[in-house]
């Protein structure tokens, strides 16, 4: 492999990391807010939330924290409500 190759694979695989960073961060931000919120002992605001939406993205973050070894599996619902 010559060293372009070698510094071309390195920066894609980069690219993949920081993805993952931003997304992480996006995810942690709502929950950074909803903890100062609480610390301040003030009101939440209401919002829908989309349950399968919110399956997904723990299964995701669950897939990276246990490994390769195990997959977890979930069951998506049709036409379910939004919970507030």
């Amino acid at each position: 492999m010559s060293s372009y190759q070698t510094a071309l694979s390195r920066k894609i695989l980069m690219r993949g990391d920081i993805e993952e960073i931003k997304t992480a961060a996006e995810r942690a931000a709502p929950l950074t807010n909803q903890l100062l919120t609480f610390s301040r002992k003030q009101i939440l605001k209401v919002r829908d939330i989309d349950l399968n939406r919110l399956i997904k993205t723990t299964e995701e973050t669950l897939q990276r924290l246990i490994g390769e070894n195990i997959e977890p599996a979930a069951v998506y619902g049709k036409d379910i409500w939004g919970f507030f």
